[in-house]
């Protein structure tokens, strides 16, 4: 069962991908974009690049959210905590543009 969201700012939301392993973010343009990084003997499956985008958060737009491989959720689920870092996403896109600072 999901928990109801959080507000949360940009500052706790890098905090937890950066202390969250084989996850990363970069800032681009008006996006922030979630990576899961497969690292140097992992295996990685066939149709996945080494560094697997999974979401794209809205800097500009709050509750704009797009999971670009959604259709790959269910094999991203298994992954080390993914439920940590799709919580924290989803908390920072439904948090309010004024709040996120």
């Amino acid at each position: 069962m999901r928990k109801p969201m959080n507000k949360t700012t940009y500052k706790e939301f890098e905090k937890v991908i950066n202390e969250t392993e084989n996850y990363s973010f970069e800032y681009s343009n008006d996006k922030v974009h979630v990576f899961y990084d497969y690292r140097h003997g992992e295996q990685v499956p066939s149709s996945y690049s080494i560094r697997q985008p999974l979401f794209t958060i809205s800097l500009i737009k709050a509750f704009e959210i797009i999971a670009p491989y959604g259709y790959r959720f269910v094999g991203m689920k298994q992954l080390k905590d993914f439920s940590k870092i799709e919580q924290i996403s989803l908390d920072l896109s439904n948090t309010p543009i004024c709040f996120r600072e």
